[in-house]
């Protein structure tokens, strides 16, 4: 467009801006053109970005802040517009030095799919062989 070319904005830029839009309009789940925290670590998920969601309302905050912006108290009510969800997406790994967490439920969140599948049959693999076992024995006069 003539705006985007006043601008110096490249088509490759605009590809990408087209692409992040789409990502925002797929999780945009109110309708008001905005993401919320829970939306927001649902986008990052797409991206292969792996956070809770208090750590995207954190990063959100953070984002905004540097931005110039006011964040709301609670962190869970912030809220990011399509432009600001496209700036911060791609400055998020300034955002991601995060403590080591104690909670196995955020551990789990956190991790990429492959990690949990692998936390999952770490748990699960004794309690199928012990009930094989115990099922072996079970039907062992029966032979």
């Amino acid at each position: 467009s003539a705006d985007a070319m006043a601008q110096g904005i490249k088509e490759h830029e605009l590809l990408f801006l087209r692409y992040v839009n789409k990502i925002f309009m797929m999780y945009d789940g109110s309708g008001d053109h905005t993401l919320q925290p829970t939306e927001v670590k649902n986008a990052l998920f797409y991206f292969n970005i792996y956070v809770t969601r208090s750590q995207a309302a954190s990063i959100m905050c953070m984002f905004l802040r540097d931005k110039g912006h006011v964040t709301p108290e609670p962190e869970h009510m912030a809220t990011l517009t399509s432009t600001q969800f496209c700036g911060m997406l791609m400055e998020v790994y300034k955002y991601q030095l995060k403590p080591p967490t104690r909670s196995p439920v955020a551990i789990f969140q956190s991790a990429p799919p492959s990690k949990r599948w692998d936390i999952l049959a770490r748990l699960l693999l004794p309690v199928i062989v012990a009930l094989l076992q115990i099922v072996f024995y079970a039907i062992l006069p029966l032979y």
